[in-house]
């Protein structure tokens, strides 16, 4: 008793005066609770609707966070990087909203003029004016959400992110069961509607906390002190994100809408997993930023903490797949047990992958990154094209056969640099 007493006051120590600790900590409670809310939204669907239902409207989510990402054009993690040590925030932070908002509107208004040809089963999106416009505001509103998510993560307070993942979280919970009759669109719906009351909750906090003024416009000198950065960082963000946002459409389009949805339940599962990689990793990206010189440290501290948490939550998920996929429904533990299994596995992977990533941004080494990525995406959609004929195991094996290269490309370029790093830190 005595012994987990003092652990606990060691942790709580830690948690008040390591700001990566910290940062990272709300940053896994803010997925934590964002994924504990979708598990139950997608139990809550697959009992409500059709399993073609949740099929659609898993492409149709996914289409919506790819737009979302191909918008970005990497302010946000220009944000993180810059934000810390800017002089001028509110100026740096409304430039970027701008850029990112009309970015999303052309950007989705292509997708719609080429849905056919795109997603055709996702005509329903374009069925008439008042839908398109609808799809349109809500994607701006998706874009901007996740803009503002890297606010609080450069100013190191991600406790606002949980909160607003809360709110948004048990929003899509109650919303489902009120949109059974417009199918799969009301559980796109569900989803979207969330996201807007989410980011009117960030502004009130970035307001409240501190002072922000949401004004659209563009300052051209901050666009030239950190667009190079952003769009490099976009294009690697875009050769690393790609693959696994376009898997469901490749799906449904190659083995059909039930093997989508079995697919997409079993990703959402490990992304529970993937929660703490991505959290360490921007959490590490902060921590960098406002430090550079202690970036090594700060690397194996992020690298230890993602250790302790990571492996056991993999052994646990793999044991209990098929018990934690009957939860939504006999067909998904029978179907989706082996490919939630694989993307289990992979987390080891994206977890070294993420550090890798960290350092470079912090290095400023973005054209590496790309380089990485870019051989990551081809070698990810090659192995898939030619999985999709083999069925749903082969595709898993494909994906973490390519989450395993970018993993190592990662460890290559940081120990070639590592002399550098030390002498740097020195």
């Amino acid at each position: 008793m005595r012994y987990f007493k003092k652990r606990l006051q060691t942790t709580w120590a830690n948690f008040k005066s390591d700001s990566l600790f910290r940062n990272a900590v709300y940053l896994i409670l803010s997925t934590g609770v964002m994924a504990f809310f979708g598990f139950f939204f997608w139990v809550i669907t697959a009992h409500l609707y059709s399993t073609a239902a949740i099929g659609v409207a898993t492409a149709a989510i996914a289409v919506t966070v790819l737009i979302s990402s191909l918008s970005q054009l990497g302010n946000n993690t220009a944000l993180v990087r810059h934000l810390p040590k800017s002089k001028n925030s509110n100026e740096l932070i409304n430039s970027s909203i701008t850029i990112v908002g009309l970015a999303t509107l052309l950007i989705t208004g292509i997708y719609l003029i080429g849905i056919e040809r795109f997603s055709p089963k996702l005509v329903f999106l374009r069925h008439d004016p008042l839908t398109i416009i609808a799809f349109m505001v809500f994607m701006t509103m998706v874009s901007i959400n996740s803009l503002t998510d890297s606010v609080f993560v450069a100013r190191r307070e991600s406790q606002y992110n949980f909160i607003v993942y809360s709110v948004f979280g048990f929003l899509k919970v109650i919303l489902p069961p009120f949109l059974i009759a417009l199918g799969a669109f009301g559980i796109f719906l569900s989803y979207t509607t969330s996201v807007v009351v989410g980011l009117i909750l960030s502004f009130y906090f970035m307001y409240k906390r501190y002072g922000y003024r949401l004004r659209l416009f563009v300052s051209r000198s901050l666009v030239r002190q950190v667009g190079g950065y952003s769009i490099s960082n976009y294009v690697a963000n875009f050769l690393a994100s790609a693959p696994l946002q376009v898997m469901p459409i490749l799906i449904v389009n190659g083995l059909g809408a039930d093997q989508a949805a079995y697919y997409y339940i079993a990703s959402m599962i490990a992304n529970l997993l993937y929660i703490i990689p991505n959290a360490v990793g921007q959490s590490l990206l902060a921590e960098g930023s406002h430090n550079e010189a202690e970036m090594l440290a700060s690397a194996k501290a992020a690298a230890i903490l993602t250790a302790k948490l990571l492996v056991p939550a993999i052994l646990v998920i793999i044991a209990a797949s098929k018990l934690l996929l009957a939860i939504f429904g006999q067909p998904y533990a029978a179907h989706a047990a082996t490919i939630l299994q694989l993307l289990a596995l992979s987390g080891v992977f994206m977890a070294i992958t993420q550090i890798g990533i960290s350092i470079l941004r912090v290095q400023k080494r973005i054209a590496v990154m790309i380089a990485i990525n870019a051989v990551y995406a081809v070698a990810s959609l090659v192995l898939v094209h030619f999985a999709l004929g083999h069925g749903l195991t082969a595709v898993g094996i494909s994906l973490i056969a390519s989450q395993g290269l970018l993993a190592l490309l990662y460890v290559m370029v940081i120990l070639m640099k590592k002399p550098a790093i030390r002498n740097k830190v020195a």
